[in-house]
């Protein structure tokens, strides 16, 4: 992956981390957890589409990354 590609993922990551809804990120659940309450629920976490849709987007970005690392080595990421 080049740098230009993972610099453009960590920056929407960050774009992602501020949006207006909050508690977007690393703190956040994961896909299986947002996953699991839509099974169970039928709802989207805390019933807000806004939220559940930006932190899924959150974690898929972070989960490629991490798969690529896994397969290729670290990349330095941004300083949080």
């Amino acid at each position: 992956m080049s740098k230009i590609l993972t610099d453009a993922i960590f920056e929407a990551m960050q774009e992602l981390e501020n949006c207006p809804t909050g508690g977007i990120g690393r703190e956040g659940p994961t896909v299986e957890d947002l996953d699991r309450h839509v099974e169970e629920t039928g709802g989207c976490w805390d019933d807000d589409a806004g939220y559940h849709t930006v932190q899924r987007a959150w974690r898929l970005l972070d989960d490629a990354i991490t798969r690529y690392e896994f397969l290729n080595g670290r990349i330095e990421r941004p300083k949080p």
